[in-house]
């Protein structure tokens, strides 16, 4: 037997109505949750009920997230043999998220229906994972300059080698 619960459209309601609402709805989840069993399924729903949610599952998942920049952390500073330069290299990385952040919203979620998804949460570990490929392919090419006379004839022949791999 299935069950399907529907939640009204909140975009109708006031800011304050919204807000009891949302709050009242999301009471609602453990005893809607406890409803399923082996025989019986209860779905729930509705965009309110999902954005809250997906929020809730974010934020239980930050643990993973916190775990992954650590574990990337570690594996750079294995890697490099430098502590200093792999938090330099990840604090590089953190920082391109509030640059994509601030493109994002000025010009593209200029709207309710525009805002920040699931997808985009997604594309911090992407960002992550690039962002440290591009270190390691960087630190590569400099290791292979290595016969340079300078330093800095050494760093432009690095940019020059790893930029078209990591563009």
């Amino acid at each position: 037997m299935r069950a399907e619960v529907a939640f009204a459209a909140d975009h109708n309601l006031r800011t304050s109505e919204r807000e009891q609402y949302e709050a009242w709805a999301q009471t609602l989840v453990p005893l809607l949750e406890q409803q399923s069993n082996d025989d019986f399924v209860c779905v729930y729903g509705g965009k309110m009920m999902t954005t809250y949610l997906v929020t809730q599952a974010l934020w239980s998942d930050l643990d993973y997230a916190i775990c992954s920049v650590v574990l990337v952390l570690l594996y750079t500073w294995w890697h490099t043999r430098s502590l200093a330069l792999a938090v330099m290299s990840l604090t590089m990385i953190s920082l391109s998220f509030p640059v994509a952040f601030f493109f994002y919203f000025t010009f593209y979620a200029t709207d309710e229906s525009n805002k920040l998804g699931l997808l985009n949460i997604m594309g911090v570990y992407v960002t992550l994972g690039i962002g440290v490929d591009d270190v390691y392919v960087f630190l590569a090419a400099f290791e292979q300059c290595a016969d340079s006379s300078t330093l800095e004839v050494q760093l432009g022949r690095a940019y020059r080698r790893a930029g078209k791999a990591m563009l």
